[in-house]
């Protein structure tokens, strides 16, 4: 379950939005990351951690496992992943700007290799 204080913070900030985001490590111990497009405005950021912001119409955030479970489904609609590849998800922590968007942060751990992914 969430700390009451993120909990509130979401409940706070919805209107602004949240999003999900995952540090992804490979069996092998190797972190993996998206390759920014390079038309982006901030061309200095050519990496970025996997994730997204959640819709409302898609999860309810309700609870720990809603959010959990959109971060999975972002990790395989990102990498190309199966739900069996994901062995390990960890929250932890809270991105919070109170003015914009909070992210709710994971460690998550693959069976599968850095080559595989």
């Amino acid at each position: 379950m969430l700390p009451a204080e993120t909990r509130e913070s979401i409940k706070d900030t919805q209107a602004h939005g949240v999003f999900v985001v995952a540090l992804v490590k490979t069996s092998d111990d190797i972190y993996v990351f998206s390759k920014r497009k390079d038309n982006l405005l901030n061309r200095n950021t050519r990496y970025a951690c996997f994730g997204g912001v959640l819709q409302p119409t898609e999860c309810s955030m309700s609870s720990f496992e809603d959010i959990y479970n959109h971060m999975k489904q972002e990790l395989i609609e990102e990498i190309g992943l199966h739900a069996i590849d994901i062995t390990v998800g960890t929250y932890i922590g809270m991105i919070d700007s109170r003015e914009h968007n909070i992210g709710i942060v994971f460690a998550i751990d693959l069976s599968i290799s850095a080559q595989t992914v």
